[in-house]
């Protein structure tokens, strides 16, 4: 495993010849009103920081109720830049450490793909009068973000800091895809489930949506579909949404039967074999092992990209 890295930063006020063995004993003793503090495997280090990131008001950014985080961190020839993205409820939409050095070149650590929040801890306090912030994180972070096997960093953190409001950049953190010209075009996926709003975070692959929950929704439109609303079960395989929940055991999806409707009122041409597709669901799910376990998806709303 590469070298463990830690980031132990501090900003507003400047101590010296403080030593600490854990994060839980840096939060118990006599602190500055701003704090930050990261442990990597466990093990210290020194660190760097610019001044776009963790000093000063820019350091936590919070944008239509996500709020991200980024620092730069290392020593000698070794560098790394972590970044995190999390709801105000405390839950992981993303965490990346990018890393480069003199020896090894340039790698890259990930949150686990699926169900994210369920693998990286969070916990938040937010005052939205004082627009005061305090933040407690662990999880680790993969270098195959498909893998758990695969080789991993612990991330730990403790912040406590001023932030501030960006609303004029990644609104709802969006999700993106390149049409055939290489042009970004926004997607997203929203609903009720069980009456709680749900905001798709990811679309990793075209048409599936994902978020930090342990919930799936695909879509597929034929090419040849006319604008209009279709019927839902779990037979079509032309015109159809398939409901999924993440199993923690076997690290699979466990797939629903749906009934309900989907429905699009337009296709965007995006060139050769490019659409974007914009319509509406509303369905019932039912786990086909377990009766009882039923879901209601209501006042979805789509913008989903297919490639033919």
């Amino acid at each position: 495993m590469r070298n463990s890295i830690l980031l132990f930063f501090t900003f507003g006020l400047l101590f010296s010849g403080c030593s600490t063995s854990s994060i839980e004993e840096n939060a118990a003793n006599s602190q500055p009103i701003n704090y930050f503090y990261l442990k990597v495997n466990g093990s210290d280090a020194n660190a760097y920081s610019n001044g776009n990131n963790l000093i000063g008001p820019g350091g936590i950014k919070i944008n239509k109720g996500v709020i991200t985080i980024a620092v730069n961190f290392g020593e000698g020839f070794e560098w790394h830049v972590l970044n995190l993205a999390f709801t105000k409820e405390g839950k992981l939409i993303s965490a990346q450490q990018d890393s480069h050095s003199a020896e090894n070149g340039s790698w890259s650590y990930f949150n686990h793909r699926d169900f994210p929040s369920n693998f990286f801890n969070i916990s938040v306090s937010l005052n939205e009068t004082s627009n005061r912030i305090t933040i407690k994180f662990k999880g680790k972070l993969y270098l195959d973000k498909n893998n758990l096997n695969s080789e991993f960093n612990v991330i730990e953190g403790d912040i406590s800091s001023d932030y501030y409001i960006e609303d004029d950049i990644n609104p709802n953190y969006l999700i993106t895809s390149s049409d055939s010209y290489g042009f970004s075009m926004e997607q997203y996926c929203t609903s009720n489930i069980d009456n709680l709003l749900w905001i798709a975070r990811h679309e990793h692959v075209n048409s599936a949506f994902t978020s930090v929950d342990p919930y799936k929704i695909e879509l597929h439109f034929d090419i040849n579909a006319s604008p209009g609303s279709f019927i839902l079960n779990s037979t079509n395989a032309i015109n159809y949404l398939r409901f999924s929940k993440f199993n923690t055991t076997t690290l699979t999806y466990d797939y629903y039967n749906v009934t309900g409707t989907l429905a699009y009122s337009y296709r965007e041409y995006h060139g050769f074999t490019y659409y974007s597709y914009i319509g509406t669901f509303d369905f019932t799910a039912v786990n086909p092992n377990n009766p009882s376990d039923i879901i209601n998806v209501t006042n979805g709303k789509f913008r989903s990209f297919q490639q033919f």
